[in-house]
């Protein structure tokens, strides 16, 4: 910014950058809300598959396998950490793809080509 100031540019190169910034956060915050509802769609998903095959299965079973109602309690916290991990293998891969970009960017502005 004072590297920017000290050159004395025109004033309207500093506004065309104040209305990129007006851009980029509104634009960020749409985005990030978009991710957040596609990721918990895909978990909804997820999860009525996952307890529609359990119960399926569980219903499938011989009366004498069946211990109680064991794997109808435990359903539901296995079924939890399953989506937990899902929503972190989201945020992993777009995690390295962020990276990626940003060596990329970096390896440009230093010029090491």
């Amino acid at each position: 910014m004072l590297h920017f100031l000290e050159q004395g540019r025109d004033i309207n190169t500093g506004y065309i950058l104040l209305g990129c910034y007006a851009l980029v956060y509104p634009t960020l915050a749409i985005l990030n809300a978009v991710y957040g509802h596609e990721v918990d769609r895909l978990q909804t998903k997820l999860r009525g598959h996952l307890i529609h095959t359990i119960y399926k299965k569980t219903l499938k079973l011989s009366s004498s396998k069946v211990e109680g109602n064991a794997s109808l309690t435990l359903m539901s916290s296995d079924i939890e950490r399953i989506l937990l991990s899902v929503k972190y293998l989201h945020e992993m891969w777009a995690s390295l793809l962020v990276v990626g970009v940003a060596l990329a960017l970096l390896y440009r502005e230093l010029h090491m080509t």
